[in-house]
């Protein structure tokens, strides 16, 4: 019995010192590198005295484009912001409170109503698409700070949130609501010069310049080599002009924004800049960029509103499918016209009844000659093309239709980007829609 005891005895010893020593691994307790974590994050929002620039991009694959707020922390629990998203948020300090939680980070947390979460409420009542918003957040994790900047990361969306400090002069740009004058200095431009274009040195490659407001972004297209090139990214306004989101490598000069001074505008990458200029004429043909292996190989109308500015008899045509719809209880999802191969082409209309979406569908052969296209009658269609889905007239329009491929122009500014396919024996008559890589 007593050598029994000497054993639970030494046991419980060693146990104990072994617990001590684990214990002693950690320069602090949990609950001390938790503090220390927040305390650091919490410090560095109070860091700068005139605020910060936050930008964050939104959506997943389709994207709703980047935004840029300007944010000051006054004290530990108060904020606050202007933005790009609408006239008020770009002109008017709105004051709003954040939190700094621990959830396996330390994590900053905004949690009343404010500018940026208009972009997490699952309306559309801010421009956000229902029943998700823009897929953005309002809780994001601490990822690390450096002298100027903190970068963190959306809970849900995983989007990068960057913080950069503003100087002083820019808080007195935003007290005297000049982003609001940028936003409408960057819309004038490009209404101004809607073939806007740079060149890199004594290149003769023209780089075609276009904002799509709506969408959030910038495109380049250019021709090089007998090729056409494209690169679309998010951009969001600042107070020089626009910030593009993901900035655009040309020829080894990193596009990071558009410094917007009147009529005035360069696009500027880290060492050099170049003056945007306007030619007389769109720099890259439609013929060009539209093809099953060009930059675009769709035209597309997403919900049920098409493009507006532009007017064409189709227009007639698109509100009787609208019509079908509505005596059946549906909705318009898309209408997309798309070059799948060399030789075939499909008519793809998809709708929503009751939360499930269908799809319509007319696959053709066609021939494409310098800008003139040939459909064939229908080779094939599924189901609900057939069972009455498209309207007569929609498939009449389509089925062994000729059609010149070529821009369509609106009398809106923000509408950009739009392709054309207009009948051969009626210009006036043409279907239109968003150029799209589908």
């Amino acid at each position: 019995m007593k050598n029994i005891i000497l054993f639970i005895t030494s046991f419980l010893l060693f146990t104990g010192c072994h617990k001590h020593e684990a214990e002693n691994l950690f320069d602090a307790l949990p609950e001390e590198r938790i503090n220390e974590k927040l305390n650091e994050l919490r410090s560095k929002l109070l860091e700068s005295p005139s605020g910060w620039k936050a930008t964050l991009n939104t959506g997943t694959t389709t994207t709703k484009g980047a935004y840029n707020f300007y944010i000051n922390f006054e004290d530990v629990n108060n904020y606050s912001i202007q933005g790009d998203l609408n006239e008020t948020s770009s002109t008017e300090w709105q004051i709003a409170t954040y939190r700094i939680i621990w959830a396996m980070n330390a994590s900053l947390v905004f949690d009343t109503f404010s500018y940026l979460t208009y972009l997490q409420e699952p309306s559309s009542s801010y421009g956000g698409t229902a029943p998700h918003g823009y897929r953005s957040d309002i809780e994001f994790e601490y990822i690390r700070s450096s002298e100027d900047s903190v970068f963190l990361k959306g809970k849900k969306y995983q989007h990068d949130f960057l913080l950069t400090k503003i100087s002083t002069s820019d808080k007195q740009a935003l007290d005297n609501k000049e982003l609001k004058s940028k936003i409408d200095q960057v819309t004038a431009f490009f209404a101004n010069n809607l073939n806007s274009y740079f060149q890199i040195d004594n290149s003769d490659i023209k780089y075609a310049v276009s904002i799509d407001r709506i969408g959030r972004q910038i495109i380049l297209n250019w021709m090089e080599n007998d090729k056409v090139e494209s690169v679309i990214s998010s951009f969001a306004y600042s107070l020089e002009g626009i910030d593009i989101f993901k900035p655009i490598n040309v020829k080894g000069n990193i596009i990071s924004k558009i410094v917007i001074n009147n009529n005035n505008a360069e696009a500027k990458s880290t060492s050099s800049s170049f003056i945007i200029k306007n030619n007389p004429t769109p720099i890259l043909p439609i013929t060009s960029l539209f093809g099953s292996n060009a930059a675009f190989n769709a035209i597309v109308i997403n919900g049920p509103n098409m493009p507006v500015g532009i007017t064409s008899q189709f227009n007639t045509l698109w509100q009787g499918q609208l019509n079908l719809y509505a005596n059946n209880n549906a909705t318009m999802v898309s209408c997309i016209f798309k070059l799948n191969n060399s030789t075939t082409a499909s008519l793809l209309v998809r709708f929503n009844i009751g939360g499930t979406v269908y799809l319509a569908q007319s696959d053709y052969n066609y021939t494409l000659v310098e800008g003139i296209l040939k459909l064939s009658a229908p080779i094939s269609t599924n189901g609900n093309y057939n069972n009455g889905w498209v309207t007569t007239d929609i498939k009449n329009y389509f089925s062994a239709g000729e059609f010149k491929i070529d821009y369509a122009v609106s009398t809106n500014p923000d509408v950009v980007n739009i392709g054309g396919l207009y009948k051969v024996n009626n210009p006036s008559s043409f279907f239109y829609g968003k150029l799209e890589k589908n």
